[in-house]
C-alpha cells in the first residue's frame, strides 16, 4: 500500500489500512490514527460526561443521536427502549467494555429498531439471562459492527443464545467475535428463531458451548435463513452440530465458511449438522472436527438440500462417516477433497444412506481415509448416488471389506471413477466390495 510500519502503517499486510486511507466508520481504525472512529460520529452524548452511565445517556438521547463511550469498563445492563440511536466505543472493543455483572442481558434491543441503530466498537461480556446473555434482539434489525461478545450465559434449555438471542429480526453482523459463551439451550454463541434472516460477515465463533441441544457456535431455528460470508467456527461444542446446527431452516448462502476443531459430544455433525435445511455453499472447509455418532466434518440429514463447490474435508473423526454423513437428502458436491478422515466403523471418508434423497459428487479426490471396519473411502447404502470424475485412492478398511468403496443396496452410478491403491487389511475387496 506504499506505507511501511515506520511510516505509521498499523497493518502492513492489509492494504485497506494505512495512514492515507479514508476512515470508513466501521469500528476498524482504517487511517491508523489511533483514534478509532473519531470523526465518524457527532457524539451528542459522551460517556462519562453529563451522564455518568451509558443507560442514563440512552434515556436522555433522542432519535438518531450518537452516544460515544470513552475507554473503560462499565458494569451495566442496557435497554435501548424504542429509539434508533448509535452507540460506539471509539477506541474499539479492546478498551471499551460493557460488563453485565451476571445480572441479566447486557444489551437489549427489542422495540422495532432498524438498521439506523448501530452498536459498534465494544466488548459485551458477563451477561446472564435465559434467552440472550450478551444481546437480546427481538423484532429488530440493528447494525452490529466490530464487537467482542465474550463469556455470556443463557442458563435455560428452552431458549438459548449465550452470546446473542435473535427472534424475528434481520440484523447485520460484521467483524464480530463470539468467544467463551455458554447455554443450556441452542446456540452457545448465537441462536435465532421465527423468520430471522441476519447477515454475518467476518464473524468468528470460538470456544462456545451448548450443553443440551445443538449448535455450539450457532443455532439456526425454524424458518430462519442467515447468510454467512467469511465465517469461522472453531473449538465449539454441542450435543450435535458442534459448530453449527440448522433445524427446519430456510435457504442459506455460505461463502468461505470454515469449521475447525468443533465437537459433537453426543450425536451427529462435528462441524455442522443440517436437518431439513437448505444451503448453497461456495468454499466450505471442515477440518479436525469430531462427532460421537456420524459425520465428523458435517452431517446432512432428513430432507436437507446442500449444493456446494470447492469443499475441503480433512482430518475429521466420527463413529461412521468420518468426513461427511449424508442421509436422506439432496446433495450436489463439486470440487471436493476428502482426505485423512477416520471412522471407527464404516465410511472413513463419506457415508451415504437413507431410503430417499439423491447425491451427486463430481470432480472429487477421496484419499487416505480410514475405517475401523469397512469402506475406508466411501460407504453407500439405500439412497441414489452418482460419482463422476472421482479418484478414490489410498484409503484403508482395517478389519473388514472394501478399502476404497462399499456398495450395499440402493443405486450407485460410477462415471470416470479411478479406484487405486486402497486396502482391506483383513477382508476382501481392497478396492471395491459389493454387498448382497
Amino acid at each position: 500500500d506504499g506505507y511501511s510500519i515506520c511510516e505509521g502503517d498499523c497493518a502492513d499486510l492489509d492494504p485497506a489500512r494505512n495512514p492515507g486511507a479514508a476512515e470508513l466508520c466501521t469500528g476498524v481504525d482504517q487511517d491508523c490514527a489511533g483514534d478509532g472512529d473519531a470523526g465518524c460520529f457527532t457524539c451528542e452524548h459522551v460517556i462519562p460526561g453529563v451522564h455518568a452511565t451509558i443507560q442514563a445517556a440512552i434515556d436522555a438521547a433522542t432519535e438518531g443521536q450518537d452516544l460515544c463511550v470513552s475507554p473503560g469498563t462499565y458494569v451495566e445492563n442496557l435497554n435501548f427502549g424504542d429509539k434508533n440511536i448509535r452507540l460506539a466505543g471509539l477506541a474499539g472493543p479492546g478498551l471499551t467494555i460493557i460488563d453485565g455483572g451476571g445480572a441479566g442481558t447486557v444489551v437489549t434491543v427489542d422495540d422495532g429498531q432498524d438498521a439506523a441503530t448501530v452498536i459498534q466498537g465494544l466488548t459485551i461480556r458477563n451477561g446472564d439471562y435465559y434467552g440472550g446473555g450478551g444481546l437480546r434482539l427481538n423484532y429488530t434489525e440493528p447494525t452490529l459492527r466490530h464487537l467482542w461478545i465474550l463469556n455470556n450465559r443463557a442458563p435455560n434449555q428452552s431458549s438459548g443464545g449465550g452470546g446473542i438471542y435473535l427472534y424475528n429480526g434481520s440484523p447485520s453482523l460484521t467483524d464480530i467475535r463470539f468467544e467463551g459463551n455458554w447455554t443450556e439451550g441452542g446456540g452457545g454463541g448465537m441462536t435465532m428463531g421465527y423468520f430471522s434472516h441476519p447477515t454475518l460477515t467476518r464473524v468468528i465463533f470460538r470456544d462456545n458451548t451448548t450443553v443440551y441441544y445443538g449448535g455450539g457456535g450457532l443455532y439456526v431455528g425454524s424458518d430462519c435463513g442467515p447468510n454467512l460470508t467469511d465465517v469461522l467456527f472453531e473449538g465449539n461444542s454441542a450435543r450435535l452440530g458442534g459448530g453449527l446446527n440448522a433445524h427446519n431452516s430456510r435457504a442459506m448462502d455460505w461463502t468461505r465458511v470454515s469449521f475447525r476443531s468443533n465437537n459433537a459430544t453426543y450425536a451427529e455433525g462435528g462441524g455442522f449438522n443440517l436437518y431439513n435445511a437448505t444451503v448453497n455453499a461456495t468454499v466450505l472447509v471442515a477440518n479436525s472436527n469430531y462427532s460421537k455418532l456420524g459425520g465428523g466434518g458435517g452431517s446432512v440429514k432428513n430432507g436437507s438440500w446442500l449444493t456446494a463447490a470447492s469443499i475441503r474435508v480433512a482430518d475429521n473423526n466420527a463413529v461412521y462417516g468420518g468426513g461427511l454423513w449424508i442421509d436422506g437428502s439432496v446433495t450436489q458436491l463439486d470440487d471436493l477433497l476428502v482426505q485423512g478422515n477416520r471412522a471407527t466403523t464404516k465410511g472413513g471418508g463419506l457415508y451415504f444412506s437413507g431410503n430417499t434423497g439423491n447425491i451427486t459428487v463430481t470432480n472429487a479426490r477421496i484419499r487416505s481415509n480410514t475405517a475401523g471396519t469397512e469402506a475406508g473411502g466411501v460407504y453407500h447404502t439405500g439412497t441414489v448416488a452418482a460419482l463422476k470424475s472421482v479418484l478414490i485412492e489410498g484409503n484403508r478398511a482395517l478389519t473388514e471389506k472394501g478399502g476404497g468403496l462399499v456398495q450395499w443396496n440402493g443405486s450407485l452410478a460410477l462415471t470416470n471413477v479411478t479406484i487405486h491403491g486402497n486396502q482391506a487389511l483383513l477382508g476382501n475387496g481392497g478396492g471395491v466390495h459389493l454387498k448382497s
